[in-house]
């Protein structure tokens, strides 16, 4: 019995390893995609706000810090396949302004269908697995240990299975995952992170499953009124965009720009005063 459900704990170790990696914390997206032995991994830290990885049309995963989207596509045939689509992105936020409850969000939608029901003596077995943790910087939240750590300051987890169905599956899937803390007003800074990651194994099952989770995993954040906040990425939605620094030489040209405006305003002056104080023509 262990052997008919080996493959789809592989597939929940690979789902918890895309929150591992030795890297320091900042932004990331993360989408990933696997079909049995083949593994796409298309990790970026510190660069690019969105990354998209796929597998021929079977599977397909796109992850934006910019939208705050993870959409995620697996086709599974069976017998003997097993696969994976995941998205995982993360965000250092600063918030400042007056005392509020600051609301954190990750909803996910989409359509599980199988072209039949189970059939074989092994299980045929599909899962959803969807996290949200926000954490304050001195927590020391990582890559590698955001969904096991304690003390978030919001939490939210949802793990749904549609194991062995009795009839050709036609499921919608409709979550929202939620966590809020109160700040204190002045300034506080957070890690906020969330994942969406979707499998299967047929395993002896001639069976067809399709997740199309497309229309989006989506993360949000709701703060009261005289609250802001950056984040590290510059992108992540409803951050305040900071306002470039000026070069020095930008400086020096607002510096000539400003020195001709006066010299301008002298001679004017002295023109009007000349024109004024001339001897009227008899």
């Amino acid at each position: 019995m262990k052997s008919q459900i080996l493959p789809i704990c592989r597939l929940v170790v690979l789902a918890a390893a895309l929150c591992t990696t030795s890297a320091a914390q900042a932004y990331f997206v993360r989408p990933y995609v696997q079909l049995d032995s083949v593994v796409i991994d298309g990790f970026i830290q510190n660069g690019a706000t969105q990354a998209s990885v796929n597998i021929d049309t079977r599977a397909s995963a796109s992850v934006d810090l910019s939208t705050g989207e993870t959409r995620n596509y697996l086709q599974v045939t069976g017998p003997g396949q097993f696969g994976q689509s995941a998205g995982v992105m993360g965000d250092r936020l600063s918030f400042t302004g007056a005392s509020s409850t600051l609301d954190f969000s990750f909803d996910f939608d989409g359509r599980i269908t199988t072209d039949d029901a189970k059939v074989g003596s092994e299980l045929l077995q599909i899962g959803v697995w969807a996290n949200l943790r926000v954490f304050d910087e001195s927590a020391g939240a990582t890559l590698s240990n955001w969904t096991s750590l304690g003390g978030a300051l919001a939490s939210d987890t949802r793990f749904l299975s549609f194991n062995d169905p009795a009839t050709a599956l036609d499921e919608l899937v409709s979550e929202v995952l939620f966590g809020s803390f109160e700040f204190a007003g002045g300034a506080r800074t957070v890690d906020v992170f969330a994942s969406l990651s979707v499998f299967s194994a047929v395993n002896d099952n001639p069976v067809v499953v399709t997740m199309d989770f497309l229309n989006t995993g989506t993360i949000g954040v709701q703060a009261g009124p005289g609250v802001s906040f950056r984040s590290d990425s510059g992108v992540f939605p409803g951050s305040v965009t900071a306002a470039a620094v000026p070069e020095p030489s930008t400086y020096a040209l607002a510096t000539a720009a400003l020195a001709l405006l006066a010299c301008s305003s002298r001679r004017r002056r002295r023109e009007a005063t000349r024109l004024c104080g001339a001897p009227k023509s008899a």
